[in-house]
């Protein structure tokens, strides 16, 4: 199978599954009958990044990096308890970032941006209720 045809293959996962590792996409390509070897797949998701097809996140040191398409700009919030994230929308109507209006840019004067990517971390509300049932004696 192709170069491309892999490329397409890891499109239609990370369509389906938002993000993923590289081991969990060879993982899934295993069970749909595609075996590929995992240098090839790094190789395919290089492609990808250069292509700017992908972005890559590091969420926690458990999950590692993930892989998700850039077709959609979205924020994240991560929690630092149970590893679960979600997409957060920080744009306004006209795609213009919430998160650096307000005249507190913390940019450059006169830089432009071609793209950001940024991440809340913490606790969420479930982890937040467990630990406090944890601790009760």
């Amino acid at each position: 199978m192709s170069a491309h045809n892999l490329e397409s293959l890891l499109t239609e996962l990370l369509t389906a599954n938002h993000f993923l590792t590289a081991s969990q996409m060879v993982e899934a390509l295993v069970q749909q009958g595609r075996p590929f070897n995992k240098t090839s797949v790094y190789r395919a998701l290089d492609r990808m990044l250069a292509g700017r097809v992908l972005c890559e996140h590091y969420f926690t040191a458990k999950q590692g990096l993930v892989y998700e398409l850039r077709s959609h700009h979205h924020d994240h919030v991560a929690c630092e308890h149970c590893g679960k994230v979600w997409a957060s929308d920080c744009e306004d109507a006209q795609g213009e970032s919430l998160c650096l209006q307000g005249g507190t840019s913390p940019l450059p004067a006169g830089f432009q941006v071609s793209h950001h990517h940024v991440t809340w971390f913490g606790i969420c509300r479930d982890c937040q209720q467990n630990q406090v049932t944890d601790s009760l004696p």
